[in-house]
């Protein structure tokens, strides 16, 4: 059991796509919201990232992992933030993660769920 006693919302932005499997499940199975980030690495556009349910989705290859697993698991719905970017590849630099385009994700997860809070009251 995880310590989730009088948690509003989770905000998941854990990178590994099992953990982040387990814990949409956990929300899921005890009614607790909760926002998932998908794929930021190897993109450019920070302000590209669309709110969604995780089964409609396009392109980013975590979302598309999670909704398989998701699935099977009986998880009919997940919020998440995206973006419809193709990663970049670049065979001579490892690009990775840019500083700007994960911050520029959590700022909007984070107006996201300030706004969904402010609804509940």
């Amino acid at each position: 059991s995880l310590p989730f006693d009088g948690v509003n919302y989770v905000i998941d932005c854990i990178d590994t796509i099992s953990t982040k499997i387990a814990l949409a499940k956990y929300c899921f199975d005890n009614d607790i919201k909760i926002i998932s980030a998908m794929g930021a690495g190897n993109k450019f556009n920070p302000m590209g990232f669309i709110v969604s349910d995780i089964y409609k989705t396009e392109v980013d290859p975590i979302a598309k992992k999670m909704r398989s697993e998701l699935r099977k698991l009986g998880v009919d719905k997940l919020k998440v933030v995206y973006s419809k970017e193709v990663p970049q590849k670049n065979d001579n630099i490892n690009i990775g993660s840019n500083a700007f385009v994960p911050a520029s994700m959590g700022i909007y997860i984070a107006s996201i769920v300030f706004k969904d809070l402010l609804e509940d009251e």
